[in-house]
């Protein structure tokens, strides 16, 4: 079985029928997206999170009265199965939390799904116990890093855990970049406070503009040229529930960047070509399916078989380094946490509203 699931993953890259074929590409600023078609049909059945809690099939809280940080309870009772996929948002309880990994649960069961924290500074009830969906999904370059924490942790202990230090000082640093203010560290915070820059990446990025969408099952995110990454489902209508969410977590990035947007369509198929040619292992996730990890020296990802589908797969360039070639806008560090620090202070933590 672990062996049959390898190869229906490395079946996606290889060129021939069933394999992804990249389409026209689209730039805005710094970004470059190029679409990723996909020419047969899933026969996967399943809702995702947010079409589960619309139809109250599903709900996500606390593992007990005291929590537990790096766990959550999901129970679907309904009769579908639920695709909550890696770096998904997950808001409420007493603290928002992101998925490690992807995960596909069965109808009517109950399921420990693994998760990191993305807000520092509550660990308390505001409102409802369960957990809400968002329209942010982890940072791009912050899940490339969060997925080898967990990919070595699987390797060493196979437990789906991230570092949970690491994602704090991701956080920590965009927001003291950005003097974005948030009274409890909260990456939902940031970008709240970057919506407006991010909703023009929205616009001239729309899903409707890409040619073919009936057969765009995902896409290759390009920072100034340089590939960082991608995310593919198994069909088009899960990527355009998905888009905007995905969208933002990679736009965020080019907002730290200066620099013209382009796509290589050479260094795209060198980039899936890669993916397609590294190692893979395979691991027993939360839920249903196998994990298949690709573990190449300069490409990693993952991708969740199940009855035989691939429900979503991704792959990032850790050769790119964070800024993906691109010139920073940022002000030097130093500079940056200090004005920071100092408004934090001024403003009191745990205060409420922005700081001016």
């Amino acid at each position: 079985m672990n062996e049959q699931a390898i190869q229906t993953v490395k079946a996606r890259f290889n060129g021939g029928e069933g394999a992804f074929s990249p389409g026209r590409p689209l730039t805005c600023g710094a970004l470059g997206v190029c679409p990723l078609h996909l020419s047969i049909e899933s026969l996967l059945v399943y809702l995702t999170y947010e079409e589960a809690l619309e139809a109250g099939s599903v709900n996500v809280s606390e593992m007990g009265e005291a929590g537990s940080i790096p766990e959550l309870l999901l129970e679907n009772g309904g009769a579908e199965k639920v695709l909550i996929i890696d770096g998904q948002q997950l808001v409420g309880a007493k603290q928002n939390r992101v998925l490690n990994t992807t995960v596909l649960i069965a109808a009517h069961s109950k399921v420990v799904i693994p998760v990191s924290c993305v807000e520092q500074g509550r660990w308390h009830y505001e409102g409802t116990h369960g957990m809400a969906g968002s329209s942010y999904n982890l940072y791009a370059n912050t899940r490339a890093q969060k997925h080898r924490d967990v990919t070595r942790n699987l390797q060493r202990e196979r437990r789906y855990d991230a570092d949970q230090q690491n994602i704090w000082r991701s956080i920590g640093d965009r927001l003291s970049s950005e003097e974005a203010y948030s009274p409890t560290m909260a990456m939902d915070d940031h970008f709240r406070s970057s919506g407006s820059r991010l909703d023009g990446y929205l616009e001239h990025l729309a899903i409707e503009r890409f040619e073919g969408r009936d057969t765009m099952v995902g896409a290759v995110f390009t920072l100034c040229g340089k590939v960082m990454g991608f995310d593919a489902f198994d069909r088009a209508a899960t990527l355009e529930r998905q888009w905007p969410k995905l969208l933002n977590s990679y736009a965020i990035e080019a907002l730290r960047e200066k620099g013209e947007g382009s796509v290589d369509p050479g260094q795209i198929r060198s980039f899936l070509d890669s993916a397609g040619a590294a190692d893979m292992l395979v691991f027993e996730p939360p839920g249903l399916g196998r994990d298949v990890r690709i573990t190449g020296d300069t490409t990693v990802g993952s991708a969740l078989v199940a009855e035989g589908e691939i429900a979503h797969v991704y792959a990032f360039n850790v050769d790119a380094g964070e800024s993906g070639g691109c010139e920073r806008t940022d002000r030097p560090a130093a500079i940056r946490m200090s004005r920071y620090s100092e408004r934090v202070r001024r403003n009191g933590y745990g205060g409420r509203g922005p700081i001016t």
